[in-house]
């Protein structure tokens, strides 16, 4: 067996500075989160993919970012007016 240890939710949200709820929602609206193990119906994570995401994250000040602008989507629902023709 591993040493390392899963960190649960609330462990993770410790670790990150988030609040457990903010995990929670990440997940249910498929945002992003480090690498995760799902066993039944509870989420896992293991430290050294927690590190590695955030490695990824860091950004250094006055650099520009890697990341490619985002795209706007459409909203859905009902069209507004101005978008009536």
């Amino acid at each position: 067996m591993h040493e390392q240890s899963l960190l649960t939710t609330q462990e993770l949200a410790a670790y990150l500075g988030l609040n457990p709820g903010a995990i929670r929602t990440r997940l249910c609206r498929g945002q992003d989160l480090p690498p995760y193990i799902k066993l039944g119906r509870e989420y896992r994570w293991r430290p050294a993919d927690v590190d590695a995401w955030l490695e990824n994250r860091l950004e250094y000040p006055g650099t520009q970012s890697a990341k490619p602008p985002r795209e706007s989507r459409s909203r859905g629902g009902r069209p507004r007016n101005s978008s009536l023709g």
